[in-house]
C-alpha cells in the first residue's frame, strides 16, 4: 500500500522556532535519551560473542553471528516502518512504543536457556534500536533546522556511541567479576526503565517544526509515496544511493567489530575485562570525535568527510588483519572510531539536506533500512569468509569493501550542503584545508614556470576586467599598468582574504569579492575582458560559467583563458578519467583532470583567436595536471 508523505496542509503550530538554542531544553533531553538507547545495545557488545562461544559452545563463525543477522535485519525493517510512522502519526508515539519493545530483552538474554532465544531477544532489541534511534535522529533534525544539522547529528550520535562505550566498558568488568550472566544485563533493564519514562512523561511532539520548516521552503512540496522514496534512494537520486551505501558497508563494518573482534582479542589470551576495554575503545573515540565532525560537516561539507572517512575504516581494518598485540590493536580500534566519526554523523546530516521536510522521515527511514542492512550483510560476510578462511581472512575482505565503497562514494556523491532542491540557497563555499596547501604551493608552481606565463596571459589587456577564481591573488602583479581596474571573484574565504592583501600591494585598482562562477557578480556587457586562470577545471557546471562570461563580457571583450586540460595522450587521459571518477575532486576541492575545456569553450559560443598548448611542469613522466592551454577568445558574431 502506498504512504503518502507529503506535509499537511495546515499551517505550522504558533510559538514554534526552529534552531539548536531555541530548542535547547528539548534537544538536551533528547541527547539523554538517545544516550539511553545507545547504552541498550552497548549491553550486549561485549558480552553475547563471548556467551556464544563459552556457555552456548558455538564454533562455527556463521552460527555465532546469527543474533547480529536477526538485530540488523529487524532493525533495518523497523527503520522503514519508523520514518513512514512518524511522518502519519508523530515522532513520540513511535519513540514511547520502541521502548515499551524493549522491555524484554534484557530478561530473555538473562534467562536464555538456547541460543534461539538470544536470537529472539536480538529481533525484538532490533525494533526497539529501529523505533527509538530512528525518532530521536528525526526529532533533533526537526529541532535542528537546516544550519546546524550536521552539529546535531555530531550531538546525537555522540551521545547514543558515547553511552554504547562506556556501557561495553562496564559489561566487561562486571562480567570479569560477577560473570557473563545475569549481573551485565540489568544495566540494559535499567537504560530501558529510564528511556520509557523520560520519553513518555516530559519528551514533546516535534512535528510542528518540520511543518514549519517545510511553509519555509521556496520550492513546493513533493508529494511523495513510500515507494517513491525507496526508489529514489535506491536509484534515481545518485547522492542519495552514494549515501545509502556508504550508510550499509559503515555498518557492516560495525557487525564485524562486534561479533568477531571480541573473539579475535580472546583468541590473543586477553580476559574478559582486557576485551570490553578494546571493544569500547572503538565506539569510544567514534563517540567523542563526532563532536566535531558533525560540525565540521556544516563548514566543509558532506562529502569530503564521507569519502575520508570510509577510506580511514579500510586502513584500519587492514590493520585489525594484519597485526597483534594490544597496542597495535589500540591504534587500529582508535583509527576505526576516527573514521567512522566522519562519516557517521554526516550521512544523516547529508539525508537531511537532500529530503525536503514532507517526507524527510520517510527518507532517513529508508536511509536507515538500507545502513542497518548492513549488519545482517556484514554478519553473513564475515560468518562464511571466517568459517573458510580464517578470522584475518574475514575482516581483510571486509576491509576492502570499504574502500570500495569510499571510492563509490567520491563517483556518486554530489556536495548536498551547498546543492541540491531542498537545500537552503547558499552561496558559500569553504576548502580550508585545500586552500591552505595551495596558499603553500602556489609560490613554488610560480617558479616551476606558472609566473611566467600569467604574464603572457595577462599581456595587453586594457578597460575593466573581471577575474574568475582569483585565488590567493597571484595573477594581481602581472596586470598591466592600462588595465584600469579589476573586479575578483574568489568564493574560497581564506583564499579571498589572501587575495585581498595581494590586492593592497599593487598599483592597479583591484577590488576582491565573494562570487562564484554561475553568478558573477556584474552587469551585462560590462567588462573589457574576463580572465579564467585555473579555475574551470573546478567549477560544478562549466557551460554555465561560460554563459556567465559571455553576458558580462562587452561586444569584442576577449576571454582570457589559462587551465590545465584533458591529455592528447591516451594512456595520461585514462589515468585522468580515474583519477576524476574517485579521489580527485574531493582531495583537489572540486578540482577535475580531465576536462575538454577548449572544446567547452567553443561550444559556449567563442571563437578561440590565440591557442597554446603546454605542459607545466616539464618532466619526463607528466603528472596528471601537466596538460595546459593558454590562448585568448572572442564571442562569435550572431
Amino acid at each position: 500500500m502506498a504512504v503518502t508523505t507529503a506535509a499537511p496542509d495546515h499551517a505550522p503550530p504558533t510559538g514554534v522556532r526552529l534552531g539548536l538554542r531555541a530548542n535547547l531544553a528539548q534537544f538536551s533531553l533528547l541527547i539523554a535519551v538517545n544516550a539511553l538507547v545507545g547504552g541498550t545495545i552497548g549491553q550486549e557488545r561485549t558480552v553475547l560473542p563471548l556467551l556464544g562461544e563459552r556457555e552456548f559452545g558455538l564454533t562455527a563463525y556463521t552460527a555465532a553471528l546469527t543474533f547480529i543477522v536477526a538485530f540488523g535485519i529487524t532493525k533495518a525493517l523497523t527503520n522503514l516502518v519508523a520514518g513512514t510512522l512518524a511522518d502519519r502519526v508523530g515522532r513520540k508515539p513511535v519513540l514511547v512504543a520502541g521502548w515499551l519493545v524493549g522491555i524484554p530483552v534484557p530478561l530473555l538474554l538473562i534467562w536464555a536457556p538456547t541460543w534461539s532465544w538470544v536470537v529472539a531477544a536480538n529481533v525484538l532489541l532490533g525494533v526497539n534500536q529501529g523505533l527509538t534511534w530512528s525518532t530521536t535522529v528525526i526529532m533533533k533534525i526537526d529541532l535542528a533546522g537546516p544550519e546546524s544539522r550536521g552539529l546535531a547529528m555530531g550531538l546525537n550520535e555522540a551521545a547514543g556511541y558515547g553511552a554504547l562505550a562506556a556501557t561495553a566498558a562496564a559489561t566487561g568488568w562486571i562480567a570479569s567479576n560477577h560473570g557473563l550472566r545475569p549481573e551485565p544485563f540489568l544495566l540494559g533493564a535499567a537504560y530501558i526503565a529510564i528511556g520509557l519514562g523520560l520519553s513518555a512523561l516530559f519528551v514533546r511532539e516535534t512535528r510542528g517544526h518540520a511543518e514549519l520548516e517545510a511553509a519555509n521552503q521556496t520550492a513546493p512540496a513533493p508529494s511523495l509515496t513510500l515507494r517513491q522514496v525507496l526508489v529514489q534512494a535506491a536509484w534515481r537520486d545518485r547522492s542519495l544511493l552514494a549515501i545509502n551505501q556508504a550508510g550499509l558497508v559503515n555498518n557492516l563494518n560495525d557487525g564485524l567489530a562486534w561479533g568477531l573482534l571480541p573473539i579475535l582479542f580472546a583468541a590473543d589470551g586477553l580476559s574478559v575485562a582486557e576485551v570490553g576495554l578494546l571493544a569500547a575503545l572503538y565506539p569510544a573515540v567514534w563517540a567523542t570525535a563526532q563532536l566535531v565532525t558533525g560540525a565540521a560537516s556544516d563548514r566543509i561539507g558532506r562529502k569530503p568527510l564521507i569519502v575520508a572517512g570510509m577510506l580511514i575504516q579500510a586502513t584500519a581494518l587492514a590493520g585489525f588483519a594484519t597485526v597483534t598485540g594490544v597496542t597495535a590493536w589500540v591504534t587500529a580500534a582508535a583509527a576505526l572510531g576516527i573514521g567512522t566519526a566522519f562519516v557517521y554523523p554526516t550521512l544523516l546530516a547529508a539525508i537531511g539536506d537532500v529530503a525536503h521536510p514532507s517526507w524527510r522521515a520517510s527518507a532517513v527511514g529508508v536511509y536507515r533500512l538500507w545502513r542497518d542492512s548492513g549488519y545482517a550483510v556484514g554478519a553473513l560476510i564475515a560468518g562464511i569468509v571466517a568459517d573458510v578462511v580464517g578470522l584475518r581472512g574475514a575482516i581483510l575482505t571486509i576491509a576492502v569493501l570499504t574502500a570500495a565503497s569510499g571510492l563509490i562514494a567520491a563517483r556518486l556523491l554530489t556536495e548536498t550542503h551547498t546543492t541540491g532542491e531542498t537545500t537552503m540557497a547558499r552561496t558559500k563555499v569553504s576548502h580550508p584545508l585545500f586552500a591552505r596547501f595551495y596558499a603553500w604551493a602556489s609560490p613554488r608552481m610560480e617558479k616551476a614556470g606558472y609566473g611566467e606565463r600569467r604574464g603572457q596571459l595577462l599581456a595587453g589587456l586594457t578597460g575593466r576586467v573581471l577575474e574568475v577564481g582569483a585565488g590567493n591573488g597571484m595573477n594581481f602583479a602581472h596586470y598591466p599598468p592600462e588595465v584600469t581596474a579589476v573586479m575578483a571573484v574568489e568564493p574560497e574565504p581564506h583564499l579571498r582574504a589572501l587575495a585581498e592583501t595581494q590586492a593592497n600591494q599593487t598599483a592597479i585598482s583591484i577590488d576582491v569579492i565573494d562570487g562564484t562562477a554561475d553568478q558573477l557578480p556584474g552587469a551585462d556587457a560590462s567588462f573589457d575582458a574576463v580572465v579564467a586562470s585555473l579555475v574551470l577545471c573546478s567549477v560544478p557546471d562549466v557551460p554555465v560559467a561560460l554563459a556567465e562570461v559571455r553576458r558580462v563580457l562587452k561586444p569584442g571583450g576577449e576571454l582570457r583563458f589559462f587551465e590545465h586540460v584533458r591529455a592528447d595522450t591516451r594512456g595520461l587521459a585514462r589515468v585522468q578519467r580515474v583519477l576524476d571518477a574517485t579521489v580527485w575532486p574531493t582531495v583537489g576541492a572540486g578540482c577535475h583532470a580531465h576536462r575538454d575545456t577548449r572544446t567547452a569553450i567553443e561550444q559556449a559560443g567563442f571563437t578561440i583567436k590565440d591557442l597554446e598548448q603546454l605542459r607545466i611542469p616539464e618532466t619526463t613522466i607528466p603528472g596528471p595536471t601537466s596538460p595546459h592551454i593558454l590562448g585568448a577568445a572572442t564571442m562569435k558574431e550572431g
